[in-house]
């Protein structure tokens, strides 16, 4: 199978995945087509055929956007989150050592896909989408699973102190350990998955599932940037609600 998915959220029968090799839903380098043939792909595997896929343009932006039957032929231009409440649209974000973070409301029947990079980490992008949920669907903290997919972990989120600055100023060292000093400069590694773990429970939200793979160590499975450098391929976090 060249996805993995979530046990809470397949005992929803809800369709989720974290793509693996050879799938690569990179939009910088592949055309439209390429990537379409990626998705057609993904659905002959899934055996089901959505309506539409939405996969927005991200940009490590904190911007959350609501997809509708009306809108969901847009770009989704600097868009890092996804939700809806149809049945049929299918929600992908892109990544490649970065979060693809999955939502699903149980009692409102509402799905996101969620692309949450170093700085939409930083600048809580995850509340914003959850917070949006609350605002546009009425969710309830009680009823969203998250499901946070394998993404670049501290063991290899080796950051200098461009990065590890702003974490500290917000959360002080708590997630933060100190590396080697290489080539006169000190090297730090965050751990921004329990950042965004910490988060959702500090705002209610305690049905979390949590991979432990490491996508820079499992390059051979996934697409990491950190391991394979500026060409690599994008893993993509995926969810839909069949009709």
């Amino acid at each position: 199978m060249s996805y993995l998915s979530f046990n809470s959220l397949n005992k929803f029968n809800i369709i989720n995945l974290y793509s693996k090799k050879p799938y690569n839903f990179n939009f910088h380098i592949l055309s439209k087509e390429d990537i379409n043939n990626e998705i057609n792909k993904l659905e002959e595997e899934l055996n089901y055929k959505f309506k539409y896929v939405v996969i927005p343009k991200q940009s490590h932006t904190t911007n959350i956007e609501i997809v509708t039957e009306d809108n969901v032929n847009s770009d989704f231009k600097d868009v890092d989150g996804v939700l809806t409440n149809v049945k049929g649209i299918g929600l992908g974000t892109m990544s490649a050592d970065c979060q693809s973070i999955l939502l699903y409301d149980r009692k409102n029947e509402v799905i996101g896909s969620i692309h949450s990079g170093w700085r939409g980490t930083l600048n809580g992008i995850v509340i914003e989408a959850i917070n949006k949920m609350k605002e546009h669907f009425n969710s309830n903290v009680n009823d969203i699973y998250v499901c946070i997919c394998p993404s670049i972990l501290d063991c290899c989120f080796e950051v200098e102190d461009d990065v590890k600055v702003p974490f500290e100023n917000k959360y002080g060292n708590k997630y933060i350990k100190i590396g080697d000093i290489k080539d006169g400069k000190q090297k730090y590694y965050i751990d921004t998955v329990s950042i965004n773990i910490d988060q959702l429970k500090k705002i209610g939200i305690n049905n979390i599932e949590v991979t432990d793979i490491c996508v820079c160590c499992d390059n051979k499975e996934f697409h990491s940037y950190r391991a394979d450098g500026k060409e690599a391929g994008r893993n993509i976090g995926f969810i839909g609600m069949k009709e």
